[in-house]
């Protein structure tokens, strides 16, 4: 199986409401697993429940352009990224999307 792109959500359900999330790293691995622990290897895990989702490689750079991927994204860029795509055309959907976490 070959290396695809995953966008990894981090949140953390223990801490007070609007301060859960902990950011995104956007890395290479094999599987949802593999991406997971190339995070933690790389030192950019920030910790709490992660969720998610591999990235289509047609919508890899408009989705996460290389000055976002293997490091520790937080909101404000977050926000940026969204703010981005939603001025592209869409080639496929990719939802950036806030999560209430309960």
């Amino acid at each position: 199986m070959g290396s695809g792109w995953w966008w990894l959500s981090f949140v953390d359900p223990g801490r007070p409401e609007g301060d859960r999330f902990l950011g995104v790293v956007v890395i290479q691995g094999t599987d949802f697993r593999d991406a997971v622990e190339a995070a933690w290897n790389l030192g950019v895990n920030p910790g709490g429940e992660c969720k998610g989702m591999e990235i289509p490689w047609d919508i890899l750079e408009k989705t996460a352009p290389e000055k976002y991927r293997n490091r520790l994204v937080k909101a404000p860029e977050i926000f940026e990224i969204g703010e981005r795509r939603q001025r592209d055309p869409p080639t496929a959907q990719v939802m950036l999307a806030k999560e209430k976490v309960n």
